[in-house]
C-alpha cells in the first residue's frame, strides 16, 4: 500500500473523514467489477446542447446520445464508453445513469449516482462494456430521477471507444 505524505497545512483528519463519506455511500469490495485490457481502434463520438430533463423514476434515453458502430475483430473485445454533461436535479434528487449496450445490457458500472441537488456543473462517467461480441450495436445513455422531482441534462459528449 502507498502512503501519501502527510501535508501540515491539511493533515490527513480530513482524508479519514473522506474515507468514512465514502465508506458511508459505497461498500468497498476486494473485487472489482470487471477487470481486463481494452484494445479500442476506433472511436465514434456525439455532442450535443439540446437541453432534456426528466422526472421518470425509471430510465429513459437521453436525446442524442444514441452512438452505431460495428465491433471488429474476431471474437469478444469490450468497448469504452466515456460520458460527461452539464447536469442538476431539482432539491432532494439524486440523477442516476447509465450506458446501455443493444437496448439490454448495463455497461458498468450501472444505475450510478451522477449529480445531486446541487448547481449545474460538469458531470463525468467512464463505463466498460466487456465480452462485446463482433457486429453491428448501439449504445443509449439513460438517466432517471430517484424519487420523481425533475432531473436535467444540457450540454453533453458521448465518446465510444471500440474495434474496428
Amino acid at each position: 500500500m502507498k502512503t501519501l505524505p502527510c501535508n501540515s497545512r491539511f493533515g490527513m483528519a480530513p482524508l479519514a473523514g473522506a474515507v468514512l463519506l465514502l465508506w458511508g455511500l459505497s461498500p468497498l469490495s476486494a473485487e472489482p467489477l470487471a477487470a481486463g485490457t481494452c484494445v479500442a481502434t476506433a472511436t465514434k463520438y456525439k455532442v450535443s446542447a439540446l437541453l432534456h430533463q426528466t422526472n421518470s423514476t425509471t430510465f429513459v434515453e437521453v436525446a442524442e446520445t444514441t452512438i452505431a458502430f460495428t465491433q471488429g475483430g474476431s471474437s469478444k473485445s469490450c468497448v469504452i464508453v466515456s460520458f460527461s454533461a452539464q447536469a442538476t436535479a431539482e432539491q432532494n434528487t439524486v440523477m442516476y445513469v447509465r450506458a446501455r449496450l443493444d437496448g439490454n445490457t448495463d455497461c458498468l458500472p450501472n444505475d450510478n449516482l451522477f449529480v445531486g441537488p446541487s448547481p449545474t456543473a460538469d458531470h463525468a462517467m467512464n463505463y466498460v462494456c466487456p465480452n462485446v461480441a463482433p457486429g453491428n450495436h448501439s449504445i443509449k445513455i439513460q438517466f432517471r430521477s430517484n424519487s420523481g422531482p425533475t432531473v436535467h441534462m444540457n450540454r453533453r459528449t458521448t465518446l465510444v471507444h471500440y474495434v474496428k
